[in-house]
């Protein structure tokens, strides 16, 4: 493996599960190529770092026109959380505000997108976010998260959360058979799941599961939440390479376009192929 070099700098980056350009300097990690899909913002002193950017959903993430989705977008970020280890190893948590979502088919106007956050949806769906799910977070302050997993744990199987009476919007009359069949909010979620697989059951749940969300905790999703980074997967870069000459300059003149001094914090989007965007 290549010696990694001072910062800053910008090379390719050469994994086990793919190529990526990766730019390091002491205010950001991006980790791309086309399309910067990782952002890592390092604010004034490294105890405040920010996952402020992820997004798969135009593709471009990868050398050599290779979709990132599914477990590879797990991977890309973990490249870039071992970058900040390798260069600020006093860092051991990344703060996010999760905001994350997915665009899906209005059900009434087939021509209008709309976002579904997954901080709520995918809670309702499985118990946790994604975030919660795939990389561990957890909330700022650790009794907020203690207070949190009480009450989703047992707003699910509590029976006295989930009301006589539940108005599901346009698809109400499809989901009242479901609803009025089912004694639990879990046990109503996995007949959803069971009918309606892939991301059509986003669609369904899309109108009301804010709603639900509260009648099962009780308390709002706290959008404080961190990554304990000390434990998640090291993932090397087997190469680093740089160019040189006319090819040299042309990237860098690129880099400009791919890699901006600043990002807004962003949604998360997965993308499941070239043609079909989402989840």
């Amino acid at each position: 493996m290549n010696a990694y070099p001072a910062l800053p700098f910008e090379k390719v980056c050469t994994t086990t599960f793919g190529r990526f350009n990766v730019k390091v300097s002491a205010t950001n990690i991006h980790v791309g190529c086309k399309n910067t899909c990782v952002t890592i913002a390092i604010k004034n002193n490294p105890s405040h770092v920010e996952l402020s950017w992820l997004s798969t959903e135009e593709g471009g993430c990868a050398l050599d026109h290779k979709v990132i989705h599914g477990t590879d977008t797990l991977r890309m970020v973990d490249l870039a959380f071992t970058l900040l280890r390798k260069y600020f190893p006093s860092v051991t948590a990344v703060t996010l505000l999760d905001d994350s979502g997915i665009y899906i088919t209005d059900n009434d106007i087939s021509e209008r997108r709309m976002k579904v956050y997954l901080k709520e949806a995918y809670f309702l769906l499985y118990g946790k976010t994604w975030y919660e799910d795939k990389f561990g977070a957890t909330m700022i302050p650790p009794t907020a998260y203690s207070e949190y997993r009480r009450k989703a744990d047992a707003g699910f199987d509590d029976p006295t959360k989930k009301p006589d009476t539940f108005h599901f919007g346009s698809v109400n009359d499809e989901l009242q058979p479901l609803y009025q069949s089912s004694n639990t909010w879990r046990e109503f979620i996995n007949k959803i799941k069971s009918k309606y697989p892939g991301k059509e059951k986003y669609n369904i749940i899309s109108e009301w599961y804010r709603h639900a969300t509260s009648y099962i905790l009780g308390i709002g999703i706290i959008p404080n939440w961190q990554i304990d980074i000390t434990i998640r997967p090291t993932h090397v870069c087997t190469t680093l390479q740089g160019g040189g000459g006319t090819r040299r300059r042309r990237n860098q003149r690129n880099t400009r376009k791919k890699f901006p001094t600043y990002y807004k914090i962003g949604p998360y989007f997965e993308n499941r192929g070239p043609q079909n965007k989402g989840w």
